[in-house]
């Protein structure tokens, strides 16, 4: 969202379009300011979206909290036209929503125990991967049938995101599963500060599922300095040495959790 508005509405200020609007979809980011570089980007992002959209006919809204924020950070002026859109998403009329159904009994035979979640999201801590995880586990310790999917899992057109090497069944439930007779490995190769791709997203898809953070941006596929210090920690609460090198010892570790 924030930079086709502020670059559009900007760019369109120069080249002197007669009628400019802005589409306000999410505060995303720039607004969750809570580490130091966060609010550096919060000050800056507030910094140029008051001079975005300064001079456009309306700013097109999708929910009032998001309003109210803009106007206490001083981004919209009193007398801003502000719209409100409908929203975007799933259209309920063509799509309507059923009920739940019953969950299965405690007594239940296992295979009459099957469940089936599906996270659809990027793997960010914002978008909540690490209570997913969580909750995977919490809810595999009450029915073992239970399947906890991600994006791969449904995805079609060979999507790469986040890689078919992203271990969320070894994560969740620590067991590999099948896809059409092929077993979803999991990356041994050494991974260390720099190093980037589908094998360091794995690495801190499994740390940040065991409570280690990898920084702001999450598993991001590349190995920073948040990462290193995540694999330390890992690595000293297993007993392994601390190097925050992700060797075969450390992914053994991580994949028997």
């Amino acid at each position: 969202t924030i930079k086709p508005v502020i670059y559009g509405c900007l760019a369109a200020r120069i080249a002197r379009v007669p009628h400019v609007y802005a589409t306000i979809t999410g505060l995303g980011y720039a607004f969750e300011a809570d580490s130091f570089f966060k609010r550096c980007i919060n000050k800056l992002s507030v910094f140029l979206y008051a001079r975005a959209l300064a001079r456009v006919e309306g700013v097109f809204f999708q929910n009032q909290d998001d309003v109210a924020l803009f106007r206490q950070c001083g981004i919209l002026a009193t007398d801003a036209r502000v719209l409100m859109a409908r929203g975007t998403g799933v259209d309920v009329k063509r799509f309507a929503p059923l009920p739940l159904p019953p969950l299965p009994a405690d007594d239940a035979l296992p295979g009459e125990k099957r469940l089936v979640f599906l996270l659809v999201g990027r793997l960010l801590e914002a978008k909540g991967l690490e209570e997913y995880a969580e909750a995977a586990r919490l809810l595999r310790e009450r029915y073992p049938a239970a399947r906890v999917l991600g994006h791969r899992d449904v995805a079609t057109g060979g999507t790469t995101c986040p890689g078919k090497y992203f271990p969320f069944e070894e994560i969740a439930g620590g067991q590999a599963e099948s896809r059409e007779g092929d077993e979803i490995m999991v990356t041994t190769q050494m991974i260390g500060s720099g190093d980037r791709g589908n094998a360091v997203k794995s690495m801190q898809g499994a740390l940040i599922a065991q409570g280690y953070p990898c920084g702001s941006y999450g598993a991001d596929g590349i190995c920073g300095a948040a990462t290193v210090s995540a694999i330390r920690a890992f690595q000293t609460a297993n007993g392994l040495t601390a190097d925050g090198i992700c060797g075969q010892d450390t992914w053994g570790a991580l994949l028997r959790k």
